[in-house]
């Protein structure tokens, strides 16, 4: 699976970052309900709203939830599915700190489907 989301190394950092998040929000509203239903793209939507200039999302959950307006466990469940799915990626930081969450594209020749394994997020 290919990482769109990078750390760009122009001057224009953030206006660059914030290019690369909008067509990955665009590709992502694109992907066909059975695969990804409204509140996993919400949660998706909110990931790639809070990529920092390093292209990581840094949030803990209960900040994301509250910005999401969901509760904490809907999250978690939701970005299990976009892991699985192949759509966000995660780097587990161990429990002192949130992990944090990276933007992906799934490989072209393989459909997104929803029904990834366990994420553990």
């Amino acid at each position: 699976m290919m990482t769109i989301s990078h750390a760009p190394t122009s001057p224009n950092k953030g206006k660059n970052q914030n290019i690369i998040n909008r067509d990955w929000i665009g590709e992502i509203l694109q992907v066909e309900a059975r695969e990804l239903r409204g509140p996993e793209k919400v949660v998706a939507i909110c990931v790639a709203l809070h990529v920092d200039q390093t292209g990581r999302c840094r949030r803990s959950s209960a900040l994301l939830a509250e910005a999401c307006g969901m509760d904490e466990r809907s999250v978690r469940r939701r970005l299990e599915k976009l892991v699985g799915a192949g759509w966000v990626g995660v780097d587990r930081s161990g429990g002192r700190h949130p992990n944090s969450f990276f933007l992906m594209t799934p490989p072209s020749d393989v459909a997104p489907s929803s029904k990834g394994g366990r994420a553990h997020v």
